[in-house]
């Protein structure tokens, strides 16, 4: 029974080293189609499962020419992890900060998702007012949140611009300095407009500099798959409406070359080829590279505090901006972490 029971384990885990495998080999290969590339944001996870299952299959799997298979499988599956997650870690790690100088300007500025279901504004109000930031580009700002935190901001950042439609349509910027809100800007018309983007200019003792907000949705939409003819465009379709945001967005970005930073949820993380394809392709510095920030709060029978493993929500520059300071925040409610980054132009 014990031997029975030895081998059965061993099964189990040989299949969970396949699946693993199947799906780090996948997001690997996420440059051929965005639903390969979806696996890339659970990369973390990836990455310690393979690197978990590799360590201890000789444990769970006595028979040796089956230990040296599942030995072989995780690996090539840890290998294909690592060649996606180490150099974007790299990267964060090596982002250009500049040293201080005197008589130089700085500002800061506050991206943060405040989430749909966190209705204690008190709390994300006084969390800001600690980062005391510049400019604040607020994403899920529904009416709830906007009822509760609105007035709390609205004193210390007299500037500001909404965005009220659908789903992730619900923005804002906050300033303490003048801004003046751009055409590229797209605000929903109506509550089918399911998102929104913000473009506005500050100019402050000649130092002009752009910010934008936006959010965007999940990478698929799962429901597309009862449309199309076929399966190869069932899976177009699922993945049509992300591709059209980053779109959008990309035309709206394109007269801007002076100094621009994108504050944003963008639903997608730093492993992902399509986010960094768009930074690249639009000139932009992807400057938050594997920056957990999501979700430090789960409902697992009730909301708990959980360790972030994913990485949605981003900071992008153009132009001739040096950064002082770039990091995530505390949480304050959101199952979001705020990022926070002080440049001057």
């Amino acid at each position: 029974m014990i031997r029975f029971f030895l081998t059965l384990i061993g099964l189990l885990f040989f299949i969970a080293t396949l699946v693993l495998f199947f799906i780090s080999a996948g997001a690997a290969l996420g440059f051929i189609h965005p639903a390969l590339d979806v696996f890339n944001h659970l990369q973390p996870l990836i990455f310690i499962g393979t690197l978990s299952l590799l360590l201890f299959s000789p444990i769970f799997i006595k028979n040796k020419k089956w230990q040296s298979i599942n030995i072989a499988i995780a690996a090539t599956g840890f290998i294909s992890s690592a060649v996606i997650v180490v150099p974007e870690f790299v990267l964060g790690l090596s982002v250009e900060k500049s040293e201080a100088v005197a008589g130089t300007k700085q500002y800061k500025l506050l991206s943060q998702n405040l989430f749909g279901l966190n209705y204690d504004m008190q709390r994300m109000a006084t969390a800001i007012k600690k980062e005391d930031p510049d400019i604040i580009a607020l994403q899920e700002y529904f009416s709830v949140q906007r009822a509760g935190l609105h007035p709390l901001l609205v004193k210390d950042y007299p500037y500001y611009f909404l965005c009220v439609g659908g789903k992730r349509a619900n923005i804002a910027i906050y300033s303490k300095l003048k801004f003046e809100k751009l055409s590229a800007s797209d605000c929903a018309k109506n509550r089918e407009q399911r998102t929104s983007r913000i473009f506005i200019k500050i100019i402050d003792d000649g130092n002009d500099f752009t910010v934008v907000t936006t959010h965007f949705d999940w990478p698929v939409r799962i429901s597309q798959f009862r449309e199309g003819n076929d399966f190869s465009e069932k899976l177009d379709l699922a993945f049509a409406r992300k591709k059209g945001q980053l779109s959008e967005l990309a035309k709206a970005l394109e007269n801007f070359n002076g100094p621009l930073l994108i504050g944003a949820d963008f639903n997608s993380t730093s492993w992902s080829y399509e986010l960094r394809n768009f930074a690249k392709d639009n000139g932009l510095k992807l400057l938050t590279r594997s920056l957990l920030t999501y979700p430090n709060r789960f409902n697992i029978f009730g909301w708990r505090d959980v360790f972030p493993f994913i990485s949605l929500d981003h900071m992008m520059s153009k132009g001739d901006i040096k950064i002082y300071e770039l990091r995530k925040g505390d949480p304050a409610g959101s199952d979001h972490n705020p990022v926070i980054i002080r440049f001057s132009v």
